[in-house]
C-alpha cells in the first residue's frame, strides 16, 4: 500500500486475477470523473439518475481496484481534508514533512511485509508537521480498503482523540458514493 515495489506487486496479481488492465489516471482526471459520477447519485433514492456507461462503470471498478492497494494514489484523489483556510475540505497535498513520512511508512513496508507484523512508527516530532493528517489517512483507507481491518489510533486527551475521530468522519464523508 506504500512501497512502489509492493503496489505494483498487488496491480500485477489483480490484473491477472481480474482480467483487467488497471490505470492510473491523473489527478484532475481521476477527481472530474468522480464527480461526474457522483452528481448522478439521487441520495434521497440511493440510486442513480440513470444507468452509469460502461466507461463510468470501468472507471469506478478501475479506482476501487487501484485505491485499494495504494495508498498515495487514493489519498491525492479522494481524501478530503480540512484546512486552516475557510471553505469546504480540500484534496490532499503532502507537504514535505508528509512526503518523508509517506517514504518512511514505504521503507517499513518493505522490510516487514515477509514478517506480517504491520508498520509500527512511534513518532516523537515537532507540532504542525501534518503528521496526524498522515497518520488518520492511513488508518482510514486501511479500515475503507481492507476486510476484517482492526486499527486504533489514540491522543493522550480525550479532545484530541474526538478532533482525530472527526478527521476520519471527514474523510469518509467526502468520499464518492
Amino acid at each position: 500500500m506504500y512501497s512502489p515495489r509492493i503496489i505494483e506487486r498487488s496491480i500485477e496479481r489483480i490484473e491477472k486475477m481480474e482480467g483487467v488492465k488497471l490505470k492510473r489516471y491523473k489527478i484532475d482526471s481521476s477527481v472530474n470523473m468522480a464527480d461526474d459520477i457522483n452528481n448522478l447519485y439521487d441520495e434521497s433514492t440511493k440510486s442513480y439518475r440513470r444507468p452509469l456507461t460502461k466507461e463510468e462503470q470501468d472507471f469506478i471498478r478501475n479506482e476501487q481496484l487501484m485505491c485499494s492497494v495504494d495508498f498515495m494514489y487514493w489519498a491525492r484523489r479522494y481524501m478530503r481534508i480540512k484546512t486552516k483556510a475557510p471553505g469546504p475540505p480540500r484534496l490532499y497535498e503532502p507537504w514535505e514533512s508528509q512526503i518523508l513520512l509517506h517514504e518512511l511508512m514505504a521503507d517499513l513496508e518493505d522490510t516487514t511485509v515477509e514478517r506480517q507484523d504491520g508498520i509500527m512508527i512511534c513518532n516523537l516530532k515537532a507540532r504542525q508537521l501534518g503528521m496526524s493528517t498522515v497518520y488518520e489517512g492511513a488508518l482510514s483507507h486501511r479500515a475503507f480498503s481492507t476486510c476484517g481491518f482492526t486499527g486504533m489510533l489514540a491522543a493522550d486527551e480525550p479532545e484530541q482523540s474526538m478532533y482525530l475521530f472527526s478527521m476520519m468522519e471527514r474523510i469518509y464523508d467526502n468520499l464518492p458514493q
